[in-house]
């Protein structure tokens, strides 16, 4: 039988080896793809859903052990998730560039053509 600091030392290693795979950043797990495109508001005209003006869109996980479909955007400052998927992975959230709806108040732009094109390059 295990003794009680056997147990804690396990405990903490493993905790110590999730939190050194989760904060050894999201971004090598992004260059190690090379599934990605360059879009931009010139291509969405007005129902470009960001922000920003634009931004690199990756499939993240496909051949390098992380869950497959996975969407990213990239800016020149930050990644952000586009689906559940690349959420769960980390990436900070898409709401702080995600742009309202000005022709409904309260909602925001339409992002399923974003998520829907980062799906096609997962292929």
């Amino acid at each position: 039988m295990r003794s009680t600091l056997q147990k804690l030392a396990l405990a903490i290693a493993a905790i110590t080896l999730s939190i050194s795979i989760v904060f050894s950043g999201v971004l090598p797990i992004m260059a190690a793809t090379s599934n990605s495109i360059t879009i931009s508001q010139a291509e969405f005209g007005d129902s470009w859903p960001f922000t920003v003006s634009n931004g690199e869109l990756y499939c993240i996980g496909e051949g390098n052990g992380q869950q497959v479909g996975a969407v990213v955007f990239a800016t020149e400052d930050e990644s952000y998730a586009v689906n559940g998927t690349a959420k769960a992975l980390g990436y900070k959230a898409i709401e702080e560039i995600w742009r309202s709806n000005p022709a409904i108040p309260g909602t925001k732009i339409n992002i399923g053509p974003i998520i829907q094109r980062g799906l096609e390059i997962c292929k």
